[in-house]
Order: structure tokens, then C-alpha cells, then sequence
């Protein structure tokens, strides 16, 4: 692959764990612009709608930023006690398994009486039995917490974990969910880099950071009349959060979208694709990038071209294996290295020509000193470059 402008560009802005980044060189836009003169130019596009509607779609959760605000407000609700008791735990996911729901209704059940109820997660074992379900897939002797042999389960459209911390989001107001993430984003910006969070005896990343060349290549391509999106396997309402201080809308951010009823969040989700309204079998997570992106962004009606058709996207930028499908979609493809192979595996093939890759801004990973192995993607195996 060529170590062309934007890659450069990014490359030059890594930095070591205990400063904070340093801005982008002046020449920044000098050598974007020759991206967008060489890979940008009508001759090049690949239909009519990239011609007329130029969108820029950015992964959030260490794309965007360093570290991940689902994992970040998971943490902050946990140690406030701010998750509301559901009804029964089967409805927040039909991928728990029977061990799973066994073990939250020994630890985590409280008795309603018409009125919402806090759970105790602080300390005790419920709090430790969310934990270990969210950030280890496990429960007690290491039984998984997941069952994926469901028929609803396909692994190119949900990932139970992320989809799970959205639906125990139930119980509250997008105002209460966007004042949470608030708190959490403050606080964990406020933490220095590389702070780890204790929580229940394990330690969790306990910081976040906005990535400054992220921003200012939104800033750039807003400049040159590039729509940015941010589409992100988080819910909503906290990307949202986030997003805005980066310079995007909410009106231009797609995350886990629970279905609202009388105004406050429900643990099902909102249709995409051949998938309806109350399901909870489809996120923004692979596939569902795309779906979301087609009916959300380019105004797609039909459910199957929502989930199968390329969406016309002009750059797109992630980090991991989830984001690959909107990357293969976008006519300028950037990624940011966490040697996740799949993804890599791609982006180092290049077949395009209009892959770029970068080291991670903050805590960068180390170079692999073998070769991924792609033979499972019909790859050639490739060295980092």
C-alpha cells in the first residue's frame, strides 16, 4: 500500500501514552485536498449518488474517540446504582442463557410495586454478575452468558453484549440517558491517560479522549461540503452526547435506537431492514451499519436493499471488525489500526486502492511480528506495513 497523503498525514499525528496529541501539521489540508483531487473526482466516483450527496460516515467508539462510551456509561451506572430493575430479565435479550437469567434472577431481581426501582450494583453480587455478562460474555464457573445457537442469532447483524447495554437503558427518558452520558463524559475526559477503573475486583480502560485529528478531518470535510455521520454500535442517545462535541448533530448520528413508549426507552428496537419495529435481532453492528446508513442517510424504503445494497458513501472511517462492511461500501476507506484481522486482513489487501491505515492516536498497538493470517477471507496473509 502507498504511503500516500492522508495516511502521512495521520501517521505523523500518533503519540505516546502520557501526552496529550498535538495538533495536525499546516499542511494537513494541502494534502487532503490531493485526496479529494485524486481519488474525489467525477471520473472516479462510483454512481450519481455519491456525485450529488458527498457523506462522510465515522465509526465512534475508538475511531472517534479513544476508548468506548457504551463501555464507559456501563461502568458510571453500575457504580451509581442507576440502572432500573426490569420486569423480567428474558425480555432485555433473547440470547441470555438460562444460566445467565438464572444468575440475574438470584442477584438482581427486586420486587415492583408499580414504580421504578433502582437496581444495587455498587457493590454485592449484582453488580458483578451485570459485569461479568457485558465485559467477560461469562457467569459464575465461566458457563457462557450467551446463547447463540438461536435461529434469531446471525453475527453479521447484532453482537448480544452491546445490544443487551442498550436494552438495560429501559426504564429511562432519552433526557435522563443523555444527562447520564454527560456525567460520564466529563468524568472520564477528566481522568488521566491510561487511568484504569477498579470496579468489583477487575480493572476497565477509566478514560476517554477525544481523537484531535479525528475532529479536524470532520472540521475538513465539513469545509469542503462532505456530510459527516457517525454511526455507531452505542445507543443513541449517548453517542449523541458525545458527537456534539465534535461538531455533529444528533440529527446526523445513528446508533442503537431503542423504541420509545410514552416517552421513555424500551429494551426492544426500532425497524431496519426486513426486521420490524420491537425487534431485537438487528443493531448497528456490521450489516446493520449499512441498513441503518441506507434508510437513515440515503432515504432507502425497500427493507432488503436497506440491509444488502452498497451505501453510497464517500469516506468511512472505523477501527474494527464491525465497521467492515460500511468500509467496503465507502469510496475512501480509513482505518484505525487495533489489529483486528478481518478488518486488517482487508485493508492491507488494498484491492481498491483506496484503503489507508493508521496507528491508533493514543496507545498505539505494537507492531505484529507475524503476518495476519487471511486465508479465512480468501486473502493473501500480509505483514503490516
Amino acid at each position: 500500500m502507498k504511503a500516500l497523503g492522508l495516511l502521512i498525514i495521520l501517521l505523523s499525528c500518533a503519540t505516546e501514552m502520557k501526552r496529550e496529541l498535538a495538533p495536525l501539521p499546516l499542511s494537513f489540508e494541502a494534502q487532503l485536498k490531493s485526496q479529494f483531487h485524486r481519488i474525489g473526482g467525477k471520473a472516479e466516483l462510483r454512481n450519481d449518488v455519491i456525485k450529488e450527496k458527498r457523506v462522510a460516515v465515522f465509526d465512534w467508539d475508538n475511531t472517534m474517540i479513544k476508548n468506548d462510551i457504551g463501555d464507559a456509561t456501563f461502568f458510571w451506572m453500575i457504580e451509581h446504582n442507576l440502572f432500573v430493575a426490569p420486569k423480567n430479565w428474558e425480555n432485555t435479550s433473547p440470547f441470555l442463557s438460562k444460566k445467565a437469567i438464572n444468575e440475574l434472577n438470584r442477584h438482581c431481581t427486586l420486587k415492583r410495586k408499580g414504580k421504578q426501582v433502582h437496581l444495587s450494583t455498587s457493590s454485592g453480587n449484582c453488580g458483578k454478575t451485570l459485569l461479568s455478562i457485558y465485559a467477560d460474555g461469562v457467569v459464575s464457573e465461566d458457563a457462557p452468558a450467551w446463547d447463540k445457537s438461536s435461529k434469531l442469532f446471525n453475527k453479521l447483524l447484532i453482537e448480544p453484549g452491546y445490544a443487551w447495554a442498550a436494552s438495560l437503558l429501559a426504564g429511562h427518558t432519552p433526557e435522563d440517558v443523555k444527562e447520564i452520558a454527560g456525567m460520564t463524559i466529563d468524568h472520564f475526559l477528566k481522568q488521566p491517560l491510561g487511568a484504569k477503573l477498579k470496579l468489583h475486583g477487575k480493572e476497565y480502560a477509566g478514560f476517554l479522549r477525544i481523537y484531535q485529528p479525528m475532529k479536524m478531518l470532520v472540521d475538513y470535510l465539513k469545509h469542503h461540503n462532505v456530510t459527516p455521520w457517525v454511526v455507531s454500535a452505542s445507543e443513541q442517545h449517548l453517542v449523541e452526547a458525545f458527537a456534539e462535541r465534535v461538531g455533529i448533530p444528533a440529527h446526523h448520528v445513528i446508533g442503537i435506537r431503542p423504541v420509545l413508549q410514552d416517552g421513555v426507552l424500551t429494551s426492544q428496537f426500532e425497524a431496519c431492514g426486513p426486521f420490524p419495529q420491537n425487534n431485537q435481532q438487528i443493531i448497528t453492528y456490521r450489516k446493520g451499519k449499512r441498513c441503518w446508513a441506507n434508510k437513515i442517510i440515503f432515504k432507502v424504503d425497500s427493507p432488503k436493499d436497506q440491509i444488502e445494497s452498497p451505501a453510497p458513501i464517500f469516506f468511512g472511517a472505523g477501527d474494527s471488525d464491525t465497521d467492515l462492511e460500511f468500509l467496503q461500501d465507502s469510496e475512501i476507506k480509513l482505518v484505525i489500526n487495533r489489529n483486528k484481522a478481518e478488518l486488517m486482513c482487508h485493508a492491507l489487501a488494498n484491492l481498491d486502492n483506496k484503503w489507508f491505515v493508521t496507528p491508533m492516536f493514543i496507545e498505539p498497538k505494537p507492531k505484529k511480528t507475524a503476518a495476519y493470517d487471511c486465508t479465512a477471507w480468501d486473502l493473501p496473509s500480509r505483514d503490516e506495513l
